[in-house]
């Protein structure tokens, strides 16, 4: 058996062993196409053994005497086999005849250059011989079984090589056999050759010929019809073979029931198949049971042993008809197994399978163990046949192995299913610059739409800004609709906030379900007009797209209960009956998205002040990138959206990762754990564009201890000149201060159609003293950069009341209201609100809340209705499939989205640490980067010189209670902090 751990180095017998195989599993493969009449029997075993030979040789060192013996063994069995191919019929009369021919031709002249080669090395150095018989005789050193627990192991047990049981019956009609021809006796003198030249030309040969020739023929074909097929006499008997040296030898009966329970066990792994995909009540983590139980099938299977792995490949060619399920198993089940011979058995077993099998065949070569597969599709990728090449490319893509000189070569491919896969796969394979050199030549010169759209997600994966340019061309071009709607979708998941424009007019030109979904994930406050007017369209998965987008967006939580019926199938004989017509459907209650566009307009006018377009959204709130794999981790999220939601995540950061949504469930908890720590260490700001494509994050400022001119100095050389100007961090005496923030939702172009015009505000009221803040805003809306209480760790000023104030404090600007004037509450970027308008929680429906796992055919028990808040803490995730959290529980996701939040106990006033001295930049600079990244705010307040939470508390006090008493340095700080969290293009 070949070993995976330690191959041995390659040497001309290995190479002629090599290319024997692959041209004996050829040629088994045409015998049953051979239309003649033959000993398929004898060719098959004969074929086989050759097989067996050319392992030992490949497991062997050269200087092991079966090295040599192997390959002269095997050459000999292969003109036993080329004998019999011969004797059957004439090669010119079948293609498949002279192909096996010619195939087990190039074998013998491989296997007998590669003895003659391995001869002379072994008589070069016969002093090196080792003595004791052949070293590779040996039985393969096992290894202690381990049971799979989440991922399927390796398994290695003694065993002899694996050759396939490939079906060698004829599958096209056969011929009759044809009377031999007649031979006539030689003349042996010349009185004799001149009889015969006179019989010959008076025509009495002729005549004789003919009268002797019928009852010759008719004797001969009864006689060949008669008699079986059985070897030519010419034709060697086989040597007879030495009982292999294992251990224990199983008897008759025992390796019967052992072949039993192995078929038993590929028949649950093929059940298990369809099982470990959801259902329409299931999620993605539900399926982890089904996946053990078919890890313990497997499991079983290994702990048979060698009695059942040559019925594997018969278990596969013994269906009807074409079975995916068939082809997973066989491809797992070898796959388990340690060695080369038994991946290329199921190789083998794959080149005779039927193209609606593939996909069988990939999902099993994937989520097997064995590293060999790699090698072996990367040769059948290599190979003349484009439909195997292709499902060769999309396993090694699977498995994060695909070399970049494949790809690249295959990228050119004139075959369009193999470009687009070889072109999707360097979005991953080699060095990004030349992955994209070879991206770019591909979109110049392709006609084809799906390998146009393949090249420009590679490129968006591999974070190549100018794709977005020739994907913007392409929407404008629209010469293609399959190619503009492609393009439409990469942009949604990556483009830029410019990009909203022909986004929006494709979409009112040519709606799709999937262009809603993708502008929900986009983000924009202005497609929420579109996404309405779509909700009456009539057409149901374009509406539930619609609803879905404008959940995603704005978070609001507008849910019901609705009941809809089961997809069932009905027996054949039923529905020809026409009784399913009579038959009652049974229903089940789901909860979905509010659909009705009045709803939501009425949502969308109390909560147009709270929804800024400048900033990319996701559940109401500014869009974070840990956002997305939170979708990916939810129980709730339908698998198509956790396929869309990869992909975004891919093009969006920029990031590889070996993570798939059809992955075993454990590897995928892996996977997804470290996707979170590397999205918390890169720190995305919020509310951003494609992080992928412009990844620039502000510098901070320098600890306290470097003067406030040579930081002044540094922002003016690392910053634009406009940024550097924009931004006065030391204004002189007199300068007027900036212009106030947006006071209320957009107006003109920018606003949305059925928003009225707001009123604006009363005049500006800066924050008051700690002691006096309100109390956080209601969940469900955006996150202001605000501290809630008196010693919480703040991101910066917060929301605050004027009750019990009944002037204006000290410092604030004439005509400022009186006490009894509301109070105001700014958003992440400034916009003031009058509190008294938030948005109250919506409704959602009204409808009773319904569990998840009610049984279809079970009268389902009316829940309770969902308590207050439930949607309010739905909406905080950004995911449209969440269901609501329980009274008093906070979800998990919740607490994520709201890490920049503080939820501590206010600290002990007496306990406070001296607070250090800050400067304005450095206090807008940490409050900022805490809102960001939350998860680093020890080392966030480190790199200022802070120790430690208490310090920060004192030192944030301090600069709150100047800045409520003088407005133009707040808003200095509200620009700082605006810059801060993140310049650039969104």
């Amino acid at each position: 058996m070949s070993s995976s751990s330690a191959p041995p180095p390659p040497t001309p017998g290995k190479n002629a062993a090599v290319l024997a195989q692959r041209s004996i599993e050829d040629a088994l493969a045409l015998v049953p196409e051979i239309p003649f009449q033959m000993d398929r029997a004898g060719v098959g075993d004969r074929l086989r053994r050759a097989v067996q030979c050319a392992y030992a040789v490949l497991d062997s060192d050269v200087l092991a005497p079966v090295h040599h013996d192997g390959l002269t063994e095997a050459a000999a069995l292969v003109r036993e086999a080329r004998a019999l191919l011969v004797q059957a019929g004439d090669r010119r009369e079948a293609a498949a005849l002279d192909r096996a021919i010619g195939g087990l031709d190039l074998a013998a002249s491989a296997l007998a250059m590669g003895a003659t080669a391995v001869a002379q090395i072994q008589l070069a150095r016969r002093s090196e011989l080792s003595g004791g018989g052949p070293r590779s005789s040996e039985p393969p050193r096992e290894r202690p079984f381990r049971a799979s627990q989440g991922t399927p192991s390796l398994h290695a047990f003694a065993r002899r090589p694996l050759v396939p049981e490939l079906p060698l019956d004829p599958v096209v009609p056969l011929r009759e056999a044809q009377p031999p021809p007649r031979k006539l006796k030689q003349p042996a003198t010349l009185d004799a050759l001149k009889a015969f030249a006179a019989a010959a030309a008076t025509g009495e040969l002729e005549k004789k010929l003919g009268e002797d020739g019928d009852g010759a023929a008719s004797g001969a074909a009864s006689g060949a019809r008669s008699a079986p097929e059985a070897a030519p006499e010419a034709a060697p008997e086989a040597a007879a073979e030495e009982p292999p040296r294992f251990v224990h030898e199983p008897a008759v009966e025992e390796a019967e029931m052992l072949r039993r329970l192995g078929r038993d066990c590929l028949d649950d792994i093929a059940i298990h198949r369809d099982l470990r995909r959801p259902n329409a009540i299931e999620t993605w983590l539900d399926q982890e049971p089904f996946e053990q139980r078919l890890l313990d099938n497997l499991d079983c299977f290994a702990s048979v042993g060698a009695a059942a792995l040559p019925l594997v490949s018969l278990y596969f060619a013994e269906a009807k008809a074409p079975d995916p399920g068939r082809a997973f198993a066989v491809a797992l089940a070898l796959g388990a197994i340690e060695g080369r011979d038994t991946v290329d058995a199921a190789v083998a077993t794959l080149k005779h399978s039927a193209p609606e099998t593939y996909p069988g065949w990939i999902e099993g070569l994937w989520l097997a163990p064995n590293p060999e597969i790699d090698a072996a599709m990367v040769e059948l990728a290599a190979g003349p046949r484009a439909p195997l090449a292709a499902l060769a490319l999309e396993v090694l893509a699977l498995r994060q192995a695909v070399p970049f000189e494949l790809a690249s070569r295959l990228a050119w491919s004139e075959r369009p299913e193999l470009a687009e896969r070889a072109v999707r796969a360097l979005a991953a394979a080699g060095p990004r610059d030349e992955a994209i050199a070879v991206i770019e030549g591909v979109l110049a010169r392709t006609a084809s739409d799906a390998v146009f759209l393949a090249g420009a997600e590679a490129a968006m994966r591999r974070g190549h800004g100018p794709a977005r340019a020739l994907l913007r061309a392409t929407l404008a071009d629209r010469a293609s609709p399959a190619r503009a709607a492609g393009a439409a979708w990469l942009l949604c998941l990556g483009g830029s906030a410019g990009d909203l424009g022909p986004l929006l007019s494709l979409a009112g030109a040519a709606p799709s379900a999937r262009l809603a979904r993708g502008l929900g994930r986009f983000g924009h406050v202005e497609a929420l007009g579109l996404l309405v007017s779509l909700l009456g369209s009539g057409d149901e998965p374009l509406v539930e797209a619609a609803a879905e987008a404008l959940e995603r967006i704005t978070g609001a939580g507008l849910r019901e209960t609705v009941e809809e019926p089961w997809e069932v199938e009905l027996p054949p004989e039923v529905e020809a009956a026409s009784l399913g017509e009579a038959l009652p459907i049974p229903v089940r209650k789901v909860e979905k998205i509010v659909a009705d566009p009045a709803r939501w307009e009425a949502y969308l006018r109390r909560s147009a002040r709270r929804l800024d377009p400048e900033v990319r959204l996701r559940g109401g709130r500014p869009f974070a990138v840990m956002s997305i794999v939170d979708e990916l981790e939810a129980r709730s999220t339908p698998p198509p959206r956790r396929h869309e939601a990869a992909l975004e995540l891919w093009i969006a950061t920029g990031m590889a990762s070996a993570f798939s949504p059809d992955d075993w469930v454990a590897r995928q908890r892996a996977h997804l754990a470290e996707l979170r720590e590397r999205v918390s260490d890169e720190g995305f700001p919020a509310g951003r564009w494609a992080f992928g494509l412009t990844r620039s994050r502000p510098a901070p400022p320098p600890p306290a201890n470097v003067p406030r001119a040579s930081f002044a100095s540094t922002i003016a050389v690392s910053r634009p000149a406009e940024l550097a100007g924009a931004l006065p961090f030391a204004p002189p005496p007199g300068t007027a201060p900036p212009p106030a923030p947006p006071a209320a939702w957009p107006t003109g172009d920018r606003a949305l159609p059925f928003v009225p015009p707001l009123p604006v505000p009363p005049a500006f009221s800066p924050p008051a003293p700690p002691s006096s803040r309100a109390p956080l805003p209601s969940a469900h809306a955006a996150p202001p950069p605000v501290a809630p209480a008196e010693g919480a760790p703040s991101p910066g000023p917060a929301s605050v009341s004027r009750a019990g104030s009944s002037a204006p404090p000290a410092g604030a600007p004439a005509g400022a209201p009186a006490g009894d004037a509301p109070s105001f509450a700014t958003t992440q970027i400034g916009v003031l609100r009058p509190k008294e308008e938030e948005p109250a929680p919506p409704v959602s429906g009204g409808a009773p809340h319904v569990p998840r796992d009610v049984l279809p055919f079970r009268r389902a028990v009316a829940a309770e209705p969902a308590p207050a808040g439930a949607d309010a803490r739905q909406s905080l995730g950004g995911l449209p499939f969440r269901p609501a959290a329980p009274a008093g529980a906070e979800s998990a996701d919740a607490r994520r989205s709201l890490g920049g939040l503080p939820f501590r106990a206010p600290a002990d006033a007496g306990a406070a640490a001296a607070a250090p001295a800050l400067t304005l930049e450095q206090h807008a600079w940490i409050s900022a980067r805490r809102l960001v990244e939350p998860t680093r705010g020890a080392e966030i307040l480190a790199a200022q010189g802070i120790a430690g939470e208490d310090a920060w508390l004192a030192a944030d006090r301090a600069w709150q209670q100047r800045l409520s008493s003088d407005r133009p340095l707040y808003e200095r700080w509200l620009q700082l902090t605006a810059y801060y969290r993140g310049p650039g293009p969104r």
